[in-house]
């Protein structure tokens, strides 16, 4: 099952208020919300378990992908790179999800276009616990956030 979504969002939002514009069905979700005035375009991605989900994000939009994660049948594990377009500034997100292991969330602000730099910051996983990152004058956070039964890897990018 994938269930991509895209909204607009306001910047002021917190994660929270952003977490309440959605209808979450999965047993995971992968969300990033862009608040910046620039799209994120997706320039590579590393795919270790499965395929990362989430292509373009739209400047003031949050967009991501909703999946079975089946713990005893399906794993997840890989990261995508993201160029913000127009500034020479990248973001990288990744994501990893049981049998094997346990829940991670990373992030990184590699300049470097390509796939490298995603599967960098997949290797750099190695917990759950928020992460925040500057890349200025963006900054980049993650959380893993719990609602209605749905373990969502939530980024932000501001």
């Amino acid at each position: 099952m994938s269930s991509n979504f895209d909204i607009a969002i306001d910047a002021n939002k917190t994660v929270d208020q952003i977490l309440e514009l959605g209808t979450y069905s999965g047993k995971c979700v992968i969300q990033v919300a862009n608040k910046t005035g620039h799209t994120l375009v997706r320039v590579g991605a590393h795919n270790d378990s499965s395929t990362w989900p989430v292509g373009n994000i739209g400047a003031l939009r949050t967009a991501g992908s909703q999946l079975s994660g089946n713990e005893f049948h399906d794993s997840l594990s890989f990261a995508a790179n993201y160029a913000i377009e127009g500034t020479g500034k990248h973001v990288q997100f990744a994501v990893s999800w049981p049998p094997i292991g346990s829940r991670k969330i990373e992030v990184g602000t590699n300049n470097e276009p390509g796939s490298s730099a995603a599967k960098e910051t997949w290797r750099k996983m190695s917990n759950f616990s928020d992460k925040a990152v500057n890349n200025p004058p963006f900054q980049v956070c993650a959380t893993l956030k719990h609602r209605d039964g749905v373990l969502i890897w939530f980024f932000e990018v501001k």
